[in-house]
């Protein structure tokens, strides 16, 4: 692979994963111990991070250095959002099992169907029912503990 265009998709992820979280670079870069104009930097793809910072980037992002690298999702990545639903109460665990659920059953037959599953899946939804925002990814999804929390109060 191109190093130009890798580091292209690792700053868009870099991006993708700060604006979830609601953050701005400066923000990020005070999470990470990482200056504004690094983060700047990273997430336009003009510079390659040492692995000390690539970690403490992904630490501020609550996701793993794989995923930054690469964009997959691994076992530490489900690891975070355990911890995640540590903080959260039973009923509240429950919510979000029934999101997980339900954007289960949504893609289920999208496997290898790509874009146009995807699609079928929302028109099938529209018709029946409202498909939880987590489950309509523009990319990955992650949860933002923060967002909607009046909903999930008990």
């Amino acid at each position: 692979m191109d190093v130009e265009l890798y580091l292209k998709e690792m700053g868009q992820r870099i991006m993708e994963r700060r604006k979830k979280l609601g953050l701005t670079q400066e923000a990020l870069g005070e999470r990470s111990g990482l200056t504004t104009q690094f983060v700047s930097y990273a997430e336009s793809g003009k510079r390659a991070m040492r692995p000390e910072n690539l970690m403490r980037m992904a630490a501020a992002l609550g996701v793993s250095t794989d995923y930054l690298l690469t964009g997959d999702i691994i076992d530490k990545d489900k690891l975070l959002l355990s911890e995640k639903l540590d903080r959260l109460t039973a009923k509240q665990v429950r919510i979000v099992e029934a999101v997980i659920d339900e954007c289960i059953e949504l893609y289920q037959g999208d496997r290898g169907e790509g874009a146009a599953g995807m699609q079928k899946g929302n028109q099938v939804l529209s018709g029946v029912k409202k498909a939880p925002a987590a489950c309509v990814p523009s990319g990955p999804v992650f949860w933002n503990p923060d967002a909607g929390k009046e909903s999930l109060r008990e």
